[in-house]
């Protein structure tokens, strides 16, 4: 550099503000991209969280209902409207294997518990 003129170190000083200078052009915009997907990203999760809450009130008002449905054919199942005849006795659903493997039994194991950790990563070797 002790050979450079000052007119040489000028233009050199002048070229490495203006790759500075577009370099952190290209950062904003990376960053202002990086925003948008993640507002976009939000407003998707904040859709799904809705149309997952919609689901479950649906779950829940389905599970009403077969309640509902279990007692009006336990009622009509019943001889002369006063008892059930032992052969026509039916099961509650809810302690059945796949009402419980579904809806779960409140343990620890719940489908309604969350989920606080992943598997971890497998490696062969």
């Amino acid at each position: 550099m002790d050979n450079l003129s000052s007119e040489e170190i000028q233009q050199r000083a002048h070229q490495i503000t203006d790759e500075s200078l577009e370099s952190t052009r290209r950062i904003l915009g990376l960053a202002v991209e990086s925003q948008d997907a993640g507002i976009k990203t939000i407003t998707m999760l904040d859709e799904q969280k809705e149309q997952l809450n919609r689901i479950e009130e649906g779950l829940d008002q389905i599970n009403k209902d077969m309640r509902e449905t279990e007692k009006t054919l336990t009622e009509l199942n019943k001889c002369c409207g006063l008892c059930v005849c032992p052969c026509n006795r039916t099961k509650n659903f809810e302690s059945g294997k796949a009402y419980k493997t579904t809806w779960g039994d409140g343990g620890e194991n719940s489908p309604c518990n969350v989920v606080s950790k992943q598997p971890g990563l497998v490696t062969n070797g």
